[in-house]
């Protein structure tokens, strides 16, 4: 046997032998290495194996706090890795709460989201970043598909809902649910949104470019008769009222 044969054969009985081990390799112990390099995944009971497997809670850490994504079932594609990318699906639940979807992440740090379905509440998500106000409610995010790059969004294709807002103004103001269909206008994400069961009708439109950090909306906001006076208060600051009582929100700025 040739030197190139014999150097052929023991790579390919070491990566044999790689393949049978992290096949093989228990969630746990995958997950423990993952949590350690990272410092972002934190498992908890985790079984089954990193292909396929599930961990009665899975940590994140976001900006020095876990968010608890509950019980997490993974399955990842192992041909995937073929192609360069990492291909998994997942389903984390917990109440109300939940993240399910097939997630791939490839080359270039490109991540990608089909059937991509998440909900949580905002009041508790919030808390995790340091914002001058507090907002509570619901809200459930459904993608058809994603396209995630650094920096930017080069597709996307989905809805939004936010339910039973309440705003916290100089005191607790209920602002009713709300719905956005999201989609892509050149090279900024756009949203068309408008009200649902709310106490502000709402029409129009919402832009960002995440590269150029520009935003743009183009909305009409009428406030109902029963609405909280603090809303339109805030909205004068923020929109041009006319004398209908319909305030005209065309603003664009970096943010």
């Amino acid at each position: 046997m040739s030197r190139k044969a014999v150097v052929f054969s023991i790579l390919a009985a070491l990566l044999l032998f790689i393949v049978l081990v992290v096949a093989r390799m228990p969630a746990a112990t995958g997950l423990a290495m993952v949590a350690r390099h990272s410092g972002m995944v934190l498992p908890y009971n985790a079984s089954g194996t990193i292909w396929q497997g599930k961990a009665e809670h899975l940590f994140i850490h976001v900006n020095g706090n876990m968010l608890d994504l509950g019980l997490t079932r993974w399955q990842v594609e192992p041909w995937s890795l073929l192609m360069g990318r990492m291909q998994i699906s997942i389903d984390a639940r917990k109440g109300r709460q939940k993240v399910v979807g097939d997630v791939t992440a490839g080359i270039g740090q490109t991540l990608v989201l089909k059937d991509f379905e998440a909900s949580f509440d905002i009041a508790s998500v919030m808390a995790f970043y340091p914002v001058p106000f507090r907002m509570q409610g619901f809200a459930e995010i459904m993608l058809s598909e994603a396209v995630l790059k650094p920096g930017q969004v080069a597709a996307l294709n989905g809805n939004v809902v936010a339910r039973d807002l309440v705003f916290n103004f100089t005191h607790p103001v209920e602002l009713g649910s709300y719905a956005a269909r999201l989609g892509m206008e050149g090279d900024a994400v756009q949203a068309d949104v408008s009200d649902m069961d709310a106490m502000v009708a709402v029409d129009g439109t919402a832009s960002v470019t995440l590269a150029a950090r520009e935003y743009q909306t183009d909305m009409t906001l009428k406030p109902a008769a029963e609405a909280d006076p603090a809303i339109a208060q805030t909205l004068r600051a923020l929109a041009q009222p006319n004398s209908d009582g319909v305030f005209v929100m065309q603003r664009s700025g970096k943010f």
